[in-house]
Protein backbone atom coordinates (compact mmCIF):
# COMPACT_ATOMS: atom_id res chain seq x y z
CA UNK A 1 0.00 0.00 0.00
CA UNK A 2 2.71 2.24 0.78
CA UNK A 3 4.88 1.36 -2.02
CA UNK A 4 1.58 2.08 -4.12
CA UNK A 5 1.27 5.43 -2.58
CA UNK A 6 4.61 6.32 -3.54
CA UNK A 7 4.69 5.52 -6.75
CA UNK A 8 1.54 7.92 -7.49
CA UNK A 9 3.55 10.64 -5.93
CA UNK A 10 6.67 9.67 -8.63
CA UNK A 11 4.25 9.88 -11.21
CA UNK A 12 2.66 13.12 -9.58
CA UNK A 13 5.59 14.93 -9.91
CA UNK A 14 7.08 13.69 -12.98
CA UNK A 15 3.74 15.18 -14.31
CA UNK A 16 4.39 18.84 -12.83
CA UNK A 17 7.59 18.69 -13.69
CA UNK A 18 6.69 17.80 -17.25
CA UNK A 19 4.13 20.59 -17.27
CA UNK A 20 6.07 23.11 -15.66
CA UNK A 21 9.08 22.33 -18.46
CA UNK A 22 6.33 22.38 -21.80
CA UNK A 23 5.28 26.09 -20.35
CA UNK A 24 8.49 27.23 -19.59
CA UNK A 25 9.39 26.45 -22.56
CA UNK A 26 6.72 28.56 -24.53
CA UNK A 27 7.17 31.07 -22.00
CA UNK A 28 10.39 31.59 -23.65
CA UNK A 29 9.83 31.57 -27.51
CA UNK A 30 7.25 34.21 -28.72
CA UNK A 31 5.29 33.53 -32.59
CA UNK A 32 7.57 33.89 -35.13
CA UNK A 33 5.00 36.04 -37.19
CA UNK A 34 4.26 38.11 -34.07
CA UNK A 35 7.94 38.77 -33.70
CA UNK A 36 8.17 40.12 -37.16
CA UNK A 37 5.32 42.45 -36.90
CA UNK A 38 6.19 44.13 -33.40
CA UNK A 39 9.57 44.94 -35.06
CA UNK A 40 7.59 46.58 -38.44
CA UNK A 41 5.49 48.04 -35.78
CA UNK A 42 8.64 49.47 -33.89
CA UNK A 43 9.67 50.96 -37.12
CA UNK A 44 6.67 53.33 -37.30
CA UNK A 45 8.00 55.36 -34.54
CA UNK A 46 10.96 57.46 -36.16
CA UNK A 47 12.80 58.13 -32.57
CA UNK A 48 11.30 55.17 -30.52
CA UNK A 49 14.90 54.02 -29.10
CA UNK A 50 14.35 57.65 -26.95
CA UNK A 51 11.97 56.17 -25.33
CA UNK A 52 12.31 52.45 -25.19
CA UNK A 53 15.15 50.65 -24.90
CA UNK A 54 16.69 48.08 -27.49
CA UNK A 55 14.95 44.85 -27.98
CA UNK A 56 17.62 42.45 -27.98
CA UNK A 57 17.10 38.57 -28.41
CA UNK A 58 14.76 36.40 -30.63
CA UNK A 59 12.11 36.06 -27.99
CA UNK A 60 9.82 38.96 -28.23
CA UNK A 61 7.58 37.93 -24.88
CA UNK A 62 10.68 39.34 -22.78
CA UNK A 63 11.06 42.38 -24.54
CA UNK A 64 10.36 45.43 -22.98
CA UNK A 65 7.07 46.63 -23.07
CA UNK A 66 5.42 42.68 -24.73
CA UNK A 67 3.54 41.06 -23.12
CA UNK A 68 2.38 37.54 -24.04
CA UNK A 69 0.26 34.26 -22.62
CA UNK A 70 1.36 30.62 -21.97
CA UNK A 71 1.04 29.92 -25.70
CA UNK A 72 3.50 32.66 -27.09
CA UNK A 73 1.23 35.10 -28.31
CA UNK A 74 1.69 38.80 -27.89
CA UNK A 75 -1.76 40.21 -25.78
CA UNK A 76 -0.25 43.07 -24.34
CA UNK A 77 1.80 46.17 -25.78
CA UNK A 78 2.30 49.59 -24.53
CA UNK A 79 4.12 52.19 -26.19
CA UNK A 80 3.23 55.14 -24.80
CA UNK A 81 4.79 58.22 -24.10
CA UNK A 82 7.90 56.98 -26.30
CA UNK A 83 8.37 59.55 -28.77
CA UNK A 84 10.89 62.58 -28.60
CA UNK A 85 10.03 66.20 -29.47
CA UNK A 86 11.36 69.38 -29.04
CA UNK A 87 10.94 73.33 -30.23
CA UNK A 88 13.05 71.76 -33.31
CA UNK A 89 12.17 68.60 -33.60
CA UNK A 90 8.26 67.39 -34.53
CA UNK A 91 8.20 63.50 -35.14
CA UNK A 92 5.12 62.40 -36.74
CA UNK A 93 4.36 58.85 -36.40
CA UNK A 94 2.50 56.10 -37.88
CA UNK A 95 0.56 53.12 -37.15
CA UNK A 96 2.08 50.24 -38.94
CA UNK A 97 -0.50 48.14 -40.13
CA UNK A 98 1.56 44.93 -39.02
CA UNK A 99 0.22 45.96 -35.68
CA UNK A 100 -3.33 44.28 -36.97
CA UNK A 101 -1.33 40.96 -37.02
CA UNK A 102 -1.18 40.70 -33.31
CA UNK A 103 -4.58 38.79 -33.41
CA UNK A 104 -4.38 37.85 -29.74
CA UNK A 105 -4.08 41.43 -28.08
CA UNK A 106 -5.81 42.52 -25.28
CA UNK A 107 -4.54 45.38 -24.56
CA UNK A 108 -3.26 48.13 -26.66
CA UNK A 109 -1.58 51.60 -25.62
CA UNK A 110 -0.19 53.75 -27.64
CA UNK A 111 -1.28 57.13 -25.69
CA UNK A 112 1.00 60.01 -25.91
CA UNK A 113 2.10 60.18 -29.14
CA UNK A 114 1.93 62.40 -32.11
CA UNK A 115 0.32 61.33 -34.85
CA UNK A 116 0.02 64.65 -36.73
CA UNK A 117 -3.83 64.37 -37.53
CA UNK A 118 -3.85 61.47 -39.01
CA UNK A 119 -7.04 59.40 -38.40
CA UNK A 120 -7.36 56.37 -36.82
CA UNK A 121 -6.62 53.45 -38.70
CA UNK A 122 -10.24 51.87 -39.24
CA UNK A 123 -8.02 48.51 -39.14
CA UNK A 124 -7.86 48.63 -35.44
CA UNK A 125 -11.29 47.19 -35.46
CA UNK A 126 -9.91 43.58 -36.44
CA UNK A 127 -8.17 43.18 -32.96
CA UNK A 128 -11.56 41.13 -31.70
CA UNK A 129 -9.74 40.63 -28.75
CA UNK A 130 -9.05 43.86 -27.46
CA UNK A 131 -10.58 44.74 -23.97
CA UNK A 132 -8.16 47.87 -23.32
CA UNK A 133 -7.14 50.54 -26.24
CA UNK A 134 -6.02 53.85 -25.24
CA UNK A 135 -5.24 55.72 -27.79
CA UNK A 136 -5.05 58.94 -25.91
CA UNK A 137 -3.08 62.45 -26.70
CA UNK A 138 -1.76 61.47 -29.80
CA UNK A 139 -3.11 63.96 -32.01
CA UNK A 140 -5.38 61.79 -34.18
CA UNK A 141 -7.82 64.07 -36.44
CA UNK A 142 -10.73 62.76 -38.64
CA UNK A 143 -13.89 60.68 -37.26
CA UNK A 144 -14.09 57.61 -35.17
CA UNK A 145 -13.77 54.47 -37.46
CA UNK A 146 -17.40 52.88 -37.72
CA UNK A 147 -14.87 49.45 -37.20
CA UNK A 148 -14.37 49.88 -33.39
CA UNK A 149 -17.89 49.02 -32.76
CA UNK A 150 -16.40 45.66 -33.62
CA UNK A 151 -14.61 45.22 -30.37
CA UNK A 152 -17.10 43.60 -28.58
CA UNK A 153 -14.75 42.45 -25.94
CA UNK A 154 -14.19 45.66 -24.85
CA UNK A 155 -14.26 47.06 -21.92
CA UNK A 156 -11.94 50.28 -21.64
CA UNK A 157 -11.54 52.48 -24.41
CA UNK A 158 -9.84 55.92 -24.37
CA UNK A 159 -9.72 58.71 -27.54
CA UNK A 160 -9.43 61.64 -25.11
CA UNK A 161 -7.42 65.05 -25.95
CA UNK A 162 -7.16 64.54 -29.75
CA UNK A 163 -8.49 66.57 -32.79
CA UNK A 164 -11.34 64.00 -33.59
CA UNK A 165 -14.20 65.17 -35.21
CA UNK A 166 -17.58 63.97 -36.39
CA UNK A 167 -20.12 62.16 -34.15
CA UNK A 168 -20.26 59.24 -31.64
CA UNK A 169 -20.56 56.24 -34.23
CA UNK A 170 -23.86 54.42 -34.13
CA UNK A 171 -21.36 51.32 -34.01
CA UNK A 172 -20.67 51.73 -30.15
CA UNK A 173 -24.30 50.18 -29.39
CA UNK A 174 -22.55 46.75 -29.99
CA UNK A 175 -19.66 47.61 -27.46
CA UNK A 176 -22.16 45.74 -24.95
CA UNK A 177 -18.94 44.62 -22.24
CA UNK A 178 -17.97 48.65 -22.13
CA UNK A 179 -16.73 49.63 -18.80
CA UNK A 180 -15.34 53.03 -19.19
CA UNK A 181 -15.28 55.44 -22.55
CA UNK A 182 -13.14 58.37 -22.25
CA UNK A 183 -14.02 60.80 -25.65
CA UNK A 184 -13.72 63.85 -24.14
CA UNK A 185 -11.39 67.00 -25.42
CA UNK A 186 -12.02 66.41 -28.76
CA UNK A 187 -14.26 68.10 -31.43
CA UNK A 188 -16.43 65.69 -31.32
CA UNK A 189 -19.97 67.09 -32.79
CA UNK A 190 -24.05 65.68 -32.92
CA UNK A 191 -25.90 64.70 -30.23
CA UNK A 192 -25.57 62.01 -27.18
CA UNK A 193 -27.27 58.73 -29.44
CA UNK A 194 -30.47 57.71 -27.41
CA UNK A 195 -28.65 53.87 -28.13
CA UNK A 196 -26.36 55.38 -25.31
CA UNK A 197 -28.72 53.22 -22.94
CA UNK A 198 -27.92 49.35 -24.53
CA UNK A 199 -24.70 49.89 -22.68
CA UNK A 200 -25.52 48.31 -19.39
CA UNK A 201 -22.25 47.67 -18.90
CA UNK A 202 -20.42 51.21 -18.38
CA UNK A 203 -18.87 52.89 -15.04
CA UNK A 204 -17.47 55.92 -16.63
CA UNK A 205 -18.62 57.77 -19.29
CA UNK A 206 -16.06 60.86 -19.83
CA UNK A 207 -18.08 63.11 -22.82
CA UNK A 208 -16.41 66.83 -21.56
CA UNK A 209 -14.96 69.24 -23.46
CA UNK A 210 -16.53 68.55 -26.79
CA UNK A 211 -19.50 69.69 -28.85
CA UNK A 212 -22.10 67.69 -28.23
CA UNK A 213 -25.41 69.45 -28.89
CA UNK A 214 -28.62 68.50 -28.19
CA UNK A 215 -30.90 66.92 -24.83
CA UNK A 216 -29.75 64.23 -22.76
CA UNK A 217 -31.20 61.31 -23.87
CA UNK A 218 -34.07 59.59 -21.51
CA UNK A 219 -32.49 56.22 -22.02
CA UNK A 220 -29.30 57.63 -20.01
CA UNK A 221 -31.69 56.04 -17.20
CA UNK A 222 -30.85 52.65 -18.39
CA UNK A 223 -27.03 52.58 -17.33
CA UNK A 224 -27.59 51.50 -13.71
CA UNK A 225 -23.67 50.71 -13.45
CA UNK A 226 -22.76 54.44 -14.16
CA UNK A 227 -20.96 55.65 -11.02
CA UNK A 228 -19.10 58.51 -12.99
CA UNK A 229 -21.22 60.52 -15.79
CA UNK A 230 -19.16 63.72 -17.16
CA UNK A 231 -20.62 65.78 -19.68
CA UNK A 232 -19.29 69.64 -19.11
CA UNK A 233 -18.02 71.78 -21.46
CA UNK A 234 -20.24 70.91 -24.29
CA UNK A 235 -23.47 72.64 -25.91
CA UNK A 236 -26.20 70.37 -24.21
CA UNK A 237 -29.90 71.46 -24.07
CA UNK A 238 -33.17 70.96 -22.52
CA UNK A 239 -33.74 70.12 -18.83
CA UNK A 240 -32.11 67.43 -16.87
CA UNK A 241 -34.77 64.02 -17.77
CA UNK A 242 -36.46 62.11 -14.80
CA UNK A 243 -34.99 58.81 -15.59
CA UNK A 244 -31.48 60.47 -14.02
CA UNK A 245 -33.09 59.04 -10.91
CA UNK A 246 -32.18 55.90 -12.26
CA UNK A 247 -28.88 55.95 -11.83
CA UNK A 248 -28.77 54.95 -8.65
CA UNK A 249 -24.99 53.88 -8.44
CA UNK A 250 -23.93 57.61 -9.68
CA UNK A 251 -21.43 58.94 -7.46
CA UNK A 252 -19.98 61.85 -9.94
CA UNK A 253 -22.12 64.13 -11.84
CA UNK A 254 -20.53 66.75 -13.87
CA UNK A 255 -22.71 68.88 -15.98
CA UNK A 256 -21.27 72.31 -15.81
CA UNK A 257 -20.86 74.79 -18.51
CA UNK A 258 -23.82 73.70 -21.26
CA UNK A 259 -27.19 75.85 -21.86
CA UNK A 260 -28.77 72.81 -19.37
CA UNK A 261 -32.22 74.26 -18.86
CA UNK A 262 -35.77 74.23 -15.96
CA UNK A 263 -35.53 72.67 -12.50
CA UNK A 264 -33.66 70.39 -11.23
CA UNK A 265 -35.80 66.83 -10.83
CA UNK A 266 -37.23 65.15 -7.56
CA UNK A 267 -35.93 61.56 -8.70
CA UNK A 268 -32.05 63.00 -8.34
CA UNK A 269 -32.64 62.26 -4.59
CA UNK A 270 -32.51 58.34 -5.73
CA UNK A 271 -29.08 58.97 -6.01
CA UNK A 272 -28.21 57.45 -2.68
CA UNK A 273 -24.16 57.27 -3.43
CA UNK A 274 -23.86 60.54 -5.04
CA UNK A 275 -20.76 62.32 -4.32
CA UNK A 276 -20.06 64.99 -6.51
CA UNK A 277 -23.20 67.27 -8.08
CA UNK A 278 -21.34 69.93 -10.34
CA UNK A 279 -23.96 72.20 -12.39
CA UNK A 280 -22.33 75.10 -12.69
CA UNK A 281 -22.80 77.74 -15.44
CA UNK A 282 -26.20 76.40 -16.63
CA UNK A 283 -30.01 78.22 -16.94
CA UNK A 284 -31.33 75.78 -13.92
CA UNK A 285 -33.90 77.25 -12.59
CA UNK A 286 -36.46 76.76 -9.86
CA UNK A 287 -35.46 76.14 -6.72
CA UNK A 288 -33.09 73.34 -5.02
CA UNK A 289 -35.57 69.81 -4.63
CA UNK A 290 -35.96 68.96 -0.93
CA UNK A 291 -34.83 65.42 -1.79
CA UNK A 292 -31.34 66.90 -2.69
CA UNK A 293 -30.38 67.58 1.40
CA UNK A 294 -31.50 63.64 1.65
CA UNK A 295 -28.39 62.84 0.37
CA UNK A 296 -25.62 62.23 2.83
CA UNK A 297 -23.07 61.24 1.07
CA UNK A 298 -22.43 64.47 -0.71
CA UNK A 299 -18.99 65.98 -0.29
CA UNK A 300 -19.82 68.75 -3.18
CA UNK A 301 -22.61 70.58 -4.46
CA UNK A 302 -21.97 72.96 -6.91
CA UNK A 303 -24.42 75.17 -8.34
CA UNK A 304 -22.97 78.50 -9.08
CA UNK A 305 -24.21 81.09 -12.12
CA UNK A 306 -27.54 79.57 -12.56
CA UNK A 307 -31.27 81.40 -11.92
CA UNK A 308 -32.31 78.79 -8.71
CA UNK A 309 -34.34 80.33 -6.37
CA UNK A 310 -36.06 79.52 -2.94
CA UNK A 311 -34.19 79.94 0.60
CA UNK A 312 -31.09 78.50 0.78
CA UNK A 313 -31.39 77.93 4.64
CA UNK A 314 -34.01 75.31 4.46
CA UNK A 315 -31.75 73.49 2.05
CA UNK A 316 -28.60 73.81 4.77
CA UNK A 317 -31.70 72.42 7.19
CA UNK A 318 -32.30 69.22 5.38
CA UNK A 319 -28.56 68.68 5.20
CA UNK A 320 -27.48 69.38 8.08
CA UNK A 321 -29.89 66.69 9.25
CA UNK A 322 -27.46 63.18 7.81
CA UNK A 323 -26.11 61.69 10.84
CA UNK A 324 -22.66 61.28 9.58
CA UNK A 325 -22.01 65.04 7.37
CA UNK A 326 -19.24 64.76 4.83
CA UNK A 327 -19.96 68.18 2.81
CA UNK A 328 -16.77 69.63 1.42
CA UNK A 329 -17.37 72.31 -0.70
CA UNK A 330 -20.39 74.38 -1.13
CA UNK A 331 -20.53 76.97 -4.69
CA UNK A 332 -24.10 78.37 -4.97
CA UNK A 333 -22.87 81.66 -6.25
CA UNK A 334 -24.55 83.59 -8.97
CA UNK A 335 -28.22 82.29 -8.21
CA UNK A 336 -31.50 84.47 -7.09
CA UNK A 337 -30.99 82.37 -3.64
CA UNK A 338 -32.94 84.08 -0.74
CA UNK A 339 -33.55 84.19 2.98
CA UNK A 340 -31.66 84.02 5.68
CA UNK A 341 -28.21 82.94 5.79
CA UNK A 342 -27.92 79.39 6.77
CA UNK A 343 -27.76 78.64 10.73
CA UNK A 344 -25.61 75.78 12.15
CA UNK A 345 -22.91 75.32 10.70
CA UNK A 346 -21.29 73.93 13.60
CA UNK A 347 -22.73 70.49 11.94
CA UNK A 348 -20.59 71.17 8.82
CA UNK A 349 -17.23 70.17 10.66
CA UNK A 350 -15.45 69.26 7.40
CA UNK A 351 -16.73 71.77 5.06
CA UNK A 352 -13.62 73.85 3.17
CA UNK A 353 -15.35 75.62 0.98
CA UNK A 354 -18.34 78.23 1.21
CA UNK A 355 -19.73 80.44 -1.64
CA UNK A 356 -22.91 81.78 -1.22
CA UNK A 357 -21.62 85.00 -3.39
CA UNK A 358 -24.43 86.88 -5.71
CA UNK A 359 -27.68 86.11 -4.06
CA UNK A 360 -30.52 88.12 -2.49
CA UNK A 361 -29.52 86.52 0.87
CA UNK A 362 -30.79 88.92 3.97
CA UNK A 363 -30.55 89.10 7.74
CA UNK A 364 -27.00 88.84 9.93
CA UNK A 365 -24.23 86.10 9.59
CA UNK A 366 -24.54 83.11 12.23
CA UNK A 367 -21.54 83.26 14.42
CA UNK A 368 -21.91 79.71 14.06
CA UNK A 369 -19.71 80.01 11.40
CA UNK A 370 -16.98 80.34 13.33
CA UNK A 371 -16.72 76.63 14.26
CA UNK A 372 -15.21 75.74 10.60
CA UNK A 373 -12.08 74.92 11.54
CA UNK A 374 -11.41 73.06 8.04
CA UNK A 375 -12.73 75.77 6.35
CA UNK A 376 -10.71 77.63 3.49
CA UNK A 377 -12.53 80.14 1.45
CA UNK A 378 -15.44 82.02 2.28
CA UNK A 379 -17.48 83.84 -0.23
CA UNK A 380 -20.19 86.14 1.44
CA UNK A 381 -20.26 89.16 -1.20
CA UNK A 382 -22.96 90.60 -2.90
CA UNK A 383 -26.30 89.77 -0.54
CA UNK A 384 -28.30 91.77 1.50
CA UNK A 385 -26.61 90.60 4.98
CA UNK A 386 -26.45 93.12 7.93
CA UNK A 387 -25.39 93.31 10.93
CA UNK A 388 -21.91 92.75 12.74
CA UNK A 389 -19.07 90.22 12.17
CA UNK A 390 -17.18 89.92 14.86
CA UNK A 391 -14.20 87.79 16.66
CA UNK A 392 -16.66 85.13 17.52
CA UNK A 393 -17.82 84.50 13.70
CA UNK A 394 -13.34 84.11 12.82
CA UNK A 395 -12.71 81.97 16.10
CA UNK A 396 -11.92 78.61 14.86
CA UNK A 397 -10.87 79.48 11.07
CA UNK A 398 -7.52 78.46 11.19
CA UNK A 399 -7.47 77.01 7.89
CA UNK A 400 -8.88 80.00 5.99
CA UNK A 401 -7.22 81.38 3.16
CA UNK A 402 -9.94 83.33 0.75
CA UNK A 403 -12.37 85.49 2.49
CA UNK A 404 -14.55 87.69 0.50
CA UNK A 405 -17.53 89.81 2.61
CA UNK A 406 -17.87 92.38 0.34
CA UNK A 407 -20.56 94.48 -0.59
CA UNK A 408 -23.02 93.81 1.92
CA UNK A 409 -24.12 96.12 4.80
CA UNK A 410 -21.96 94.28 7.33
CA UNK A 411 -19.42 96.14 9.83
CA UNK A 412 -16.35 94.55 10.63
CA UNK A 413 -16.36 95.21 14.55
CA UNK A 414 -13.14 93.40 16.03
CA UNK A 415 -10.62 94.66 18.66
CA UNK A 416 -7.69 96.46 18.19
CA UNK A 417 -5.51 94.01 19.82
CA UNK A 418 -7.36 91.23 18.06
CA UNK A 419 -4.95 88.10 15.79
CA UNK A 420 -7.02 86.03 13.71
CA UNK A 421 -6.83 82.58 13.91
CA UNK A 422 -5.07 82.31 9.76
CA UNK A 423 -2.95 83.65 7.45
CA UNK A 424 -5.46 84.28 4.86
CA UNK A 425 -3.54 85.01 1.48
CA UNK A 426 -6.95 86.65 -0.20
CA UNK A 427 -8.85 89.15 2.11
CA UNK A 428 -11.83 90.92 0.61
CA UNK A 429 -13.46 93.11 3.15
CA UNK A 430 -14.81 96.20 0.58
CA UNK A 431 -17.41 98.34 2.54
CA UNK A 432 -17.43 96.89 5.73
CA UNK A 433 -17.10 99.54 7.79
CA UNK A 434 -14.03 98.57 9.32
CA UNK A 435 -12.70 102.25 9.87
CA UNK A 436 -12.10 105.04 11.40
CA UNK A 437 -8.68 103.15 12.51
CA UNK A 438 -6.63 101.19 10.27
CA UNK A 439 -7.10 97.30 11.08
CA UNK A 440 -4.02 96.65 12.76
CA UNK A 441 -5.05 92.73 12.71
CA UNK A 442 -3.48 92.83 9.05
CA UNK A 443 -0.11 93.06 10.98
CA UNK A 444 0.12 88.87 11.59
CA UNK A 445 -1.48 88.31 7.72
CA UNK A 446 2.42 87.82 6.20
CA UNK A 447 1.03 85.78 3.53
CA UNK A 448 -1.09 88.31 2.26
CA UNK A 449 -1.21 88.57 -1.83
CA UNK A 450 -4.33 90.43 -2.10
CA UNK A 451 -6.14 92.74 0.09
CA UNK A 452 -8.93 95.09 -0.66
CA UNK A 453 -10.32 97.29 2.16
CA UNK A 454 -11.78 99.61 -0.09
CA UNK A 455 -14.72 102.02 0.84
CA UNK A 456 -14.48 101.53 4.49
CA UNK A 457 -14.26 105.23 6.41
CA UNK A 458 -10.69 104.62 7.71
CA UNK A 459 -9.13 107.98 8.24
CA UNK A 460 -5.80 106.85 9.36
CA UNK A 461 -2.36 107.29 8.38
CA UNK A 462 -0.73 104.07 7.20
CA UNK A 463 1.32 102.52 9.91
CA UNK A 464 4.80 101.76 9.37
CA UNK A 465 4.87 98.58 9.72
CA UNK A 466 2.61 98.06 6.55
CA UNK A 467 5.20 98.72 4.32
CA UNK A 468 7.60 96.40 6.45
CA UNK A 469 5.65 93.11 5.54
CA UNK A 470 7.67 91.73 2.32
CA UNK A 471 4.80 89.50 0.80
CA UNK A 472 4.88 87.33 -2.06
CA UNK A 473 2.41 88.83 -4.48
CA UNK A 474 0.53 92.50 -4.03
CA UNK A 475 -2.84 93.53 -4.97
CA UNK A 476 -3.34 96.61 -2.77
CA UNK A 477 -6.95 98.31 -2.99
CA UNK A 478 -7.62 101.11 -0.20
CA UNK A 479 -9.78 103.87 -2.41
CA UNK A 480 -11.96 105.66 -1.48
CA UNK A 481 -11.66 105.58 2.31
CA UNK A 482 -10.57 109.40 3.88
CA UNK A 483 -6.69 107.90 4.58
CA UNK A 484 -4.19 110.58 5.12
CA UNK A 485 -0.56 111.08 5.01
CA UNK A 486 2.42 110.66 3.02
CA UNK A 487 2.62 107.71 0.20
CA UNK A 488 5.26 105.24 1.36
CA UNK A 489 9.10 106.41 1.36
CA UNK A 490 10.24 103.16 -0.35
CA UNK A 491 8.19 99.68 -1.53
CA UNK A 492 11.32 98.02 -1.68
CA UNK A 493 9.88 95.39 0.66
CA UNK A 494 6.66 95.61 0.18
CA UNK A 495 6.49 94.50 -3.58
CA UNK A 496 8.68 91.64 -4.51
CA UNK A 497 11.37 91.95 -7.49
CA UNK A 498 10.20 88.23 -8.25
CA UNK A 499 6.80 87.71 -8.28
CA UNK A 500 4.28 85.92 -10.15
CA UNK A 501 2.05 88.18 -10.78
CA UNK A 502 2.60 92.22 -11.32
CA UNK A 503 1.60 94.38 -8.36
CA UNK A 504 -1.65 96.88 -8.42
CA UNK A 505 -1.91 99.64 -6.33
CA UNK A 506 -5.04 101.93 -5.86
CA UNK A 507 -4.88 104.60 -3.44
CA UNK A 508 -7.68 106.82 -4.84
CA UNK A 509 -10.11 109.05 -3.57
CA UNK A 510 -8.18 109.76 -0.13
CA UNK A 511 -6.49 112.41 1.57
CA UNK A 512 -2.67 111.28 1.03
CA UNK A 513 -0.59 114.39 0.71
CA UNK A 514 2.88 116.14 0.04
CA UNK A 515 5.03 114.90 -2.58
CA UNK A 516 5.36 111.74 -4.27
CA UNK A 517 8.32 110.41 -2.80
CA UNK A 518 11.64 109.74 -5.53
CA UNK A 519 12.59 106.72 -3.26
CA UNK A 520 9.51 105.35 -3.22
CA UNK A 521 9.54 103.27 -6.84
CA UNK A 522 12.38 101.19 -8.18
CA UNK A 523 12.52 98.36 -10.49
CA UNK A 524 9.27 96.64 -9.52
CA UNK A 525 6.35 94.99 -11.88
CA UNK A 526 3.40 96.70 -11.06
CA UNK A 527 0.70 96.43 -13.82
CA UNK A 528 -1.28 99.70 -12.55
CA UNK A 529 -0.71 102.17 -10.11
CA UNK A 530 -3.72 104.84 -9.41
CA UNK A 531 -3.23 107.55 -6.79
CA UNK A 532 -6.11 110.25 -8.58
CA UNK A 533 -8.00 112.26 -6.49
CA UNK A 534 -5.79 113.03 -3.38
CA UNK A 535 -3.66 115.70 -2.44
CA UNK A 536 -0.39 114.83 -3.88
CA UNK A 537 1.47 118.12 -4.89
CA UNK A 538 4.76 118.66 -6.71
CA UNK A 539 6.31 117.27 -9.45
CA UNK A 540 6.08 113.62 -10.87
CA UNK A 541 9.72 111.75 -10.02
CA UNK A 542 11.26 110.24 -12.37
CA UNK A 543 11.90 107.38 -10.89
CA UNK A 544 8.45 106.37 -11.95
CA UNK A 545 10.46 105.52 -14.88
CA UNK A 546 12.08 102.29 -13.57
CA UNK A 547 8.47 100.67 -12.93
CA UNK A 548 8.43 97.28 -15.16
CA UNK A 549 5.21 96.09 -17.44
CA UNK A 550 3.02 99.20 -16.27
CA UNK A 551 0.39 99.29 -18.05
CA UNK A 552 -1.84 102.09 -16.30
CA UNK A 553 -1.24 105.05 -14.23
CA UNK A 554 -3.52 107.66 -12.62
CA UNK A 555 -2.60 111.24 -11.06
CA UNK A 556 -5.45 112.95 -11.63
CA UNK A 557 -7.32 115.32 -9.69
CA UNK A 558 -4.31 115.91 -7.21
CA UNK A 559 -1.88 119.16 -6.98
CA UNK A 560 0.94 118.13 -8.56
CA UNK A 561 3.04 120.53 -11.24
CA UNK A 562 5.88 120.14 -13.87
CA UNK A 563 5.72 117.41 -17.02
CA UNK A 564 5.41 114.22 -17.62
CA UNK A 565 8.54 112.49 -17.75
CA UNK A 566 10.60 112.45 -20.67
CA UNK A 567 10.15 108.16 -20.33
CA UNK A 568 6.33 108.31 -21.08
CA UNK A 569 6.51 110.38 -24.50
CA UNK A 570 6.94 106.84 -26.26
CA UNK A 571 5.45 104.53 -23.89
CA UNK A 572 2.52 102.29 -24.26
CA UNK A 573 1.51 103.03 -20.68
CA UNK A 574 -2.43 104.54 -20.29
CA UNK A 575 -1.27 107.77 -18.65
CA UNK A 576 -4.08 109.62 -16.92
CA UNK A 577 -2.64 112.68 -15.42
CA UNK A 578 -5.66 115.23 -15.35
CA UNK A 579 -9.21 115.11 -15.49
Amino acid sequence: MAAAAATLNLLLYLFWISLLFLFSGSLQLCVKEERKALLSVRSGFPVVDRGLSPWEGDDCCSWERVGCNITGHVIELDFSLIIYTSDDVFIRNEVHPSLFQLKQLQYLNISGNGFGGRPIPGSIGSLTQLQRLDLSECDFGGEIPLQLGNLSHLRHLSLSDNRISGKIPASFVHLRNLQFLYLNTNNISGVIPEDIGNLRNIQGLFLHYNSLEGVIPKSIGNLSKLSSLVLFGNEIVGGLPETIGNLTALQNLKLLSNQISGKIPDSIGNLIQLEFLDIRCNNISGSIPGTLGSLCNLSGILLSDNSITGRVAEFFEKLSRCRTNKLLSVDLGGNQLSGPSPSHFERFRRLNNLDLSFNQLSGSVPASLGKLSALESLYLYSNHLVGDITEAHFANLTSLQYIDISDNNLSVKVSQDWLPPFHARYIFMRSCNLGPRFPTWLQNQTSLQTLDISNNGISDAFPDWFWSMCLSEVQLNVSHNHMRGMLPRSLECFIPRMQLWNAYLDFSHNAFSGPIPKSMFGEFSISYLILSNNKLNGSIPTSICTIRDLQMVNLANNDLSGTLPDCWAFSHTAITAHE
